[in-house]
């Protein structure tokens, strides 16, 4: 149980990372 719920967490920053650089302007680097 714990080795799933690790990957989910692992697998939800991952999402979280994707999103913020989604929504980052792409005008500033």
């Amino acid at each position: 149980f714990h080795f799933t719920l690790k990957i989910l967490v692992l697998f939800g920053i991952e999402n979280r990372k994707q999103f913020l650089i989604q929504n980052q302007p792409e005008e500033t680097n």
